[in-house]
């Protein structure tokens, strides 16, 4: 019978991905930058996961082991290095592991991230569920925004809406920049509330940080700001298109946008089925009701 040796087990979160290594290996991965500070972490004996900057790991020293925090790992012959089996959380690919070691499952007492638990777990990329989402933000907030301005400034001033309001509406490259412009901070609000817009929770889509919250407002603004500029080229033709383009490649490529691989945010999805295929069918209904109706309106 091989020799028990008793150590403390890790475990980290990172984009999904969850690997478990001992006290050693964690720091040395630290040092490699394979984790980062703001990498969730959790062993036996801790009441919630905590960023690896809060918690023990970043001291040179180790405070003593609790009992119930102790794990056994047997040193045998194929299990030198204090390796297990490897499960996955969620339904993904392996590209989306940030982390190059095996994604473990983490035991059964270790406490749920928000993410993991309500039923939007699916983090394979969704290029055109994203795609719809946005394009239907900005023809249904957007027709609201004109339409809201145009009640009130024709309201306070018909002169002013005349020669102002009127003129730029009529514009299409320029609506359109100040569309985008004007409901940044109208869907950073939503986002950085419950990690969702309109358009997002009708066709499934979901941002949140990587322990299952919310942005809050000035990080959604700030990734907004980013999707204007990279993902939207700022709305100038041509150049949207090489952006998007761009990004296009890098979400199925790597599973994610450069403005959320960066910052670390998790997109996660709502699973495909009836209830999800309904939605696709009220978006497109409502999509082309909205579309008729400005046509109208023009």
């Amino acid at each position: 019978m091989g020799a028990l040796h008793m150590e403390q087990y890790w475990y980290a979160q990172e984009n999904g991905a969850s690997s478990g290594a001992t006290r050693m290996q964690a720091q040395a991965w630290f040092a490699e930058g394979r984790i980062h500070a703001d990498t969730l972490m959790w062993t036996a004996g801790m009441s919630g996961w905590e960023p690896y900057a809060r918690c023990s790991l970043s001291q040179a020293t180790p405070p003593p082991i609790p009992v119930d925090a102790m794990s056994l790992v047997a040193l045998h012959a194929g299990q030198a290095d204090g390796s297990t089996p490897a499960t996955r959380n969620f339904d993904s690919t392996d590209f989306l592991a940030t982390i190059s070691r095996p994604q473990l499952a983490v035991p059964a007492d270790a406490p749920l991230l928000h993410v993991y638990a309500d039923g939007w777990q699916d983090i394979r990329a969704h290029p055109w569920r994203r795609c719809f989402a946005r394009s239907f933000d900005t023809l249904a907030l957007g027709l609201l925004l004109w339409f809201s301005i145009g009640i009130v400034v024709g309201t306070v001033s018909p002169p002013l809406y005349s020669a102002l309001v009127a003129p730029v509406s009529s514009k299409a490259l320029l609506s359109g920049i100040l569309t985008s412009l004007f409901l940044m901070p109208m869907l950073a609000i939503w986002i950085g509330l419950c990690g969702t817009t309109p358009g997002k929770w009708v066709f499934g889509v979901r941002v949140l940080r990587a322990d299952g919250y919310a942005l809050g407002f000035a990080d959604a603004l700030r990734r907004e700001g980013r999707v204007f500029v990279f993902g939207m080229g700022l709305c100038v033709p041509l150049i949207s298109m090489m952006t998007q383009l761009f990004a296009l490649v890098k979400l199925i490529n790597a599973g994610k946008t450069s403005w959320d691989l960066k910052a670390g945010w998790v997109v996660t999805h709502r699973p495909t089925g009836r209830w999800q295929i309904t939605l696709y069918v009220v978006a497109g209904i409502s999509a082309m009701a909205l579309v008729a109706l400005m046509r109208w309106m023009q």
